[in-house]
């Protein structure tokens, strides 16, 4: 299978306060053409965008296991990627639950790459991601959605956080207010800052491939048009383990190549060996081009969903 990521440029640039990336969101703008929910997962905080502004900040809590995406039903994991709410209802065990489409065509193709699924329970997988009706059948879990109960429970006298099977918790008074504000159909993006950028971009696949074989590796490239700079990024995965992000920038209008770094086990360091093959650009260090690829991510998330090419 090749899960393949189609080029987008991006004519704007999102505006972070670099020395305090995990709360420049507070003061994120930029020009959407729709509602978008973003969910950062380390910083524990749901927004929803509306007209360019961020409308709403509410706190949130994870599931039990928050550390990396959710891979099986029972992982207490919380999934990552983009989805959508599919569904609103009411709950007597949460209040209000905000269903998403989880697993969907991303999830369920990258764990048979993986070699997660039988052909046999792929079928039942894929076949629920089309419909976008979760099948309990599917081994990568079901039923997961936004909803009510509090960030934190009490447990033995303390307060526990994190507390879900995989789902994302709000305060009560906060869902009752996010379920007015939205609708079906809205995007959902869930990512988590603190991971290497591979891991971040894996999870925002768009595949455009029926897998026949596990055998062929993966690779997704992106374009971004910043001011005088086209930045590109691209990534790829075998199965033996190996994997390589390499992200390099030319300039627009000469198009002459400004930097170029190779990071050969894509860990977001270069090393002593990765250096000595990376062409640096005094104003472009590889840690700031990954950190301006997470500024424009949510970027072309809304920018991918407005053109019709959701995961």
């Amino acid at each position: 299978m090749t899960l393949t990521f189609k080029k987008e440029k991006i004519g704007l640039i999102v505006l972070f306060n670099s020395c305090f990336l995990l709360f420049s969101l507070l003061f994120f703008r930029f020009s959407l053409a729709q509602d978008l929910i973003i969910i950062e997962k380390f910083s524990r905080t749901l927004y929803l965008v509306r007209d360019g502004q961020i409308l709403r900040a509410y706190p949130v809590s994870l599931g039990w296991n928050p550390n990396g995406p959710k891979k099986v039903r029972g992982d207490g994991a919380t999934p990552e990627g983009i989805y959508e709410i599919i569904a609103k209802r009411p709950s007597a065990k949460y209040g209000l639950f905000l269903a998403l489409d989880y697993p969907n065509l991303k999830d369920v193709n990258l764990a048979w790459w993986e070699g997660r699924l039988s052909y046999e329970e792929y079928l039942i997988c894929i076949e629920a991601a089309q419909k976008k009706r979760p099948n309990p059948s599917c081994p990568l879990g079901f039923g997961i959605g936004i909803h009510g109960g509090g960030v934190f429970r009490e447990e033995e006298g303390k307060k526990i956080r994190d507390w879900t099977y995989g789902c994302i918790a709000l305060n009560d008074a906060d869902i009752k207010e996010l379920s007015r504000l939205v609708s079906l159909g809205i995007p959902v993006f869930i990512y988590d800052l603190k991971r290497p950028l591979f891991e971040i971009l894996k999870n925002v696949v768009f595949p455009v491939e029926v897998p026949g074989t596990r055998l062929l590796p993966w690779w997704g490239e992106w374009e971004f048009n910043l001011k005088g700079l086209v930045l590109r990024a691209s990534l790829w995965e075998n199965h033996q383990g190996l994997r390589r992000l390499i992200l390099f920038g030319l300039e627009s209008s000469s198009k002459k190549l400004l930097f170029y770094y190779r990071d050969d086990n894509a860990d977001g360091v270069l090393s002593s060996w990765e250096r000595k093959n990376s062409l640096f650009h005094p104003l472009w260090a590889y840690d700031r081009v990954q950190q301006k690829i997470l500024e424009l991510l949510p970027v072309w998330v809304e920018k991918k969903l407005a053109h019709g090419k959701g995961g």
